[in-house]
């Protein structure tokens, strides 16, 4: 359960491995199969660490956590800083162009049938493209709607659901990895390995990012085949996107149902025009925008946390035995989370519901925050409940005490090394909606 449980459990993190590992998730999940078992030979790794690895040497009685930490090394390396930045920038670059193609600026008003949908798609592709690069679309002009038929079907491969009696669900899995494989096999075609500087350059159009591609070459060397090649690949897009692309369609839904905090996060992104610049670190230190998006990650993220011993041992967890806690679980603890003024006897922003400022201290208000007052304040709601431009200017983010209720991202030695991207794309996304349209739900 959420609090000091799922707080010791991430602090003594590095003693255990995630569930699913690494294994078990390609193979329930991604569709990775026999003929790739003899990867995860702690021999076989060895040997590839030996040869490939730039000296790199894990040594885990873990072959999933072996293979997995190579990933973690690059994800470190290639998803953080400098790196991180120029792929921001064409993620910026890629989402107005999306917005665009989609929307006709010079007819003054478009009609959109799907906002939610809309959304997930724009983001989606401009994300795909900022790491896998043009190729990719491309060759599969569906790529993003089998990716989102394959997320629909989930829930029935997650289960080991027999595919005698879901062909369908299976089917949409499969689709992805023929279109992995149809790729990587075109971008070999096309791609020169020769050229030391191609190789080794940020970004160019047939593999995109340099991570993906060395994470292509990585899987090659370690001995996947190219179908098991196409389900790692299949599942490190998934993690990647499967959670922060809807997270981030939320938070525009949540912004434009109240034009009052879409013209104060206007104010406080400074957005007086269609000129007003990205700037992430800005984004990153604004308390209602983050706020919100503690918010919506808090009510709609709702991904469980496992983790199991490898050693030996007797205790709450021996060897075999799964810890799992789920950040819903903590997002939804009303006990736990500050649920605002309380009118008549009830509390006015229960934890189902939505609450923009949930995450910010005000100084004048010592009920304010994220977390249940101490002492039962009960006190009339003024000005229906809302904030102004001025309090958002005395307002702090709060940032202490929540790490056993709000880990949306996972906690400790696995916390999830793609959250710098998932948090910066979410942010850029909205900013940049509320800087170049004005939405109206109908």
């Amino acid at each position: 359960m959420p609090g000091e449980g799922v707080r010791n459990l991430f602090r003594t993190s590095k003693d255990y491995v995630p569930v699913p590992g690494l294994f078990d998730a390609l193979t329930v999940f991604f569709g990775l199969t026999p003929a790739d078992h003899a990867v995860f030979n702690h021999d076989h790794i060895s040997a590839f660490e030996l040869r490939h690895t730039e000296g790199h040497k894990t040594s885990h009685q873990d072959a999933s956590r072996r293979i997995i930490e190579h990933q973690r090394r690059d994800f470190s390396t290639y998803l953080n800083g400098e790196s991180l930045r120029r792929i921001m920038n064409r993620f910026n670059l890629n989402f107005g162009k999306q917005l665009e193609r989609r929307i006709a600026k010079d007819t003054g008003t478009s009609h959109l049938s799907d906002l939610y949908k809309f959304v997930r798609d724009a983001i989606f592709e401009a994300e795909v493209e900022a790491l896998y690069g043009e190729r990719l679309l491309s060759l599969c002009p569906t790529f993003s709607d089998d990716f989102w038929a394959f997320y629909d079907a989930f829930p029935t491969v997650s289960r080991k659901l027999p595919r005698c009696l879901f062909r369908s669900q299976y089917e949409k899995r499969d689709k992805m990895l023929a279109n992995f494989q149809l790729w990587r096999s075109r971008c070999h075609a096309e791609f020169d390995w020769s050229d030391d500087e191609l190789v080794k350059s940020d970004y160019e159009p047939v593999w995109g990012s340099r991570y993906v591609r060395r994470m292509v070459q990585r899987h090659e060397k370690m001995g996947f085949s190219d179908a098991g090649v196409a389900s790692n690949m299949l599942g490190y897009l998934f993690v990647t996107t499967a959670n922060s692309v809807p997270a981030a369609a939320w938070m525009v839904l949540h912004t434009v149902l109240d034009k009052d905090l879409r013209d104060r996060l206007r104010h406080e992104l400074s957005i007086e025009d269609t000129e007003t610049p990205v700037d992430l670190a800005a984004l990153s230190s604004a308390p209602l925008l983050n706020s919100v998006y503690r918010e919506t990650l808090r009510l709609h993220v709702a991904s469980a946390t496992g983790r199991a011993s490898v050693s030996s041992g007797f205790g709450s967890r021996q060897t075999e035995t799964v810890t799992m806690t789920a950040n819903w679980l903590g997002g939804l603890d009303s006990t736990f989370w500050n649920e605002g003024p309380v009118a008549n006897g009830v509390p006015q922003h229960p934890v189902g519901t939505f609450w923009a400022e949930r995450f910010l201290v005000y100084p004048d208000e010592p009920s304010s925050g994220p977390t249940r007052p101490k002492s039962s304040i009960v006190h009339e709601v003024t000005q229906n409940g809302k904030k102004s431009m001025q309090d958002d200017s005395k307002a702090k983010l709060a940032n202490s005490g929540l790490r056993g209720h709000w880990f949306p991202f996972g906690g400790g030695a696995w916390r999830c090394p793609g959250e710098t991207l998932a948090k910066n794309s979410i942010l850029a996304s909205v900013f940049m909606l509320l800087r170049d349209y004005d939405i109206e739900l109908r």
